[in-house]
């Protein structure tokens, strides 16, 4: 199963945007950690903590091209990330116009909730898409 795929699913059985992305990428084999650090994109989910900023589809694929690509230790180069995660951002806004949650979403109508099956089935593809994005910079494609 691809990656965007698994993530579109995840995010429909019920894991949040970030969550979502993160753990497909882990699940295919394009992010190596331990389980429980998946822990650490959970609190990126609706725009970090429902304040719809930084979309949690974007933040959870920048975490895994970082992961792939980011340093440990000071003497490391970190100019490889840091030009993987600019492509994953300018791929990301060219695609939705925006970087934030609340404007990625902007398309749909005010006050709809993130638990209406509109937002959901909307935002399962922008999931989808933030995991197909860093697949392809991780992979190199």
């Amino acid at each position: 199963m691809k990656c965007a795929e698994r993530a579109k699913e995840l995010y429909l059985s019920g894991f949040c945007c970030s969550e979502s992305v993160l753990h497909a990428l882990w699940d295919c084999g394009l992010a190596e950690f331990p389980e429980e650090f998946l822990r650490i994109s959970t609190g990126f989910l609706a725009g970090i903590g429902h304040q719809r900023c930084l979309c949690g589809a974007l933040a959870a694929a920048n975490m895994a091209v970082s992961l792939k690509y980011g340093r440990v230790r000071l003497e490391e180069n970190k100019d490889l990330a840091n030009e993987k995660c600019a492509a994953l951002f300018q791929r990301f806004t060219e695609q939705y116009g925006a970087a934030c949650c609340r404007e990625v979403s902007s398309t749909l109508k005010t006050g709809v909730e993130f638990t209406d099956p509109m937002r959901r089935n909307y935002c399962a593809e922008v999931v989808a898409s933030a995991a197909q994005l860093a697949e392809e910079l991780i992979t190199n494609r």
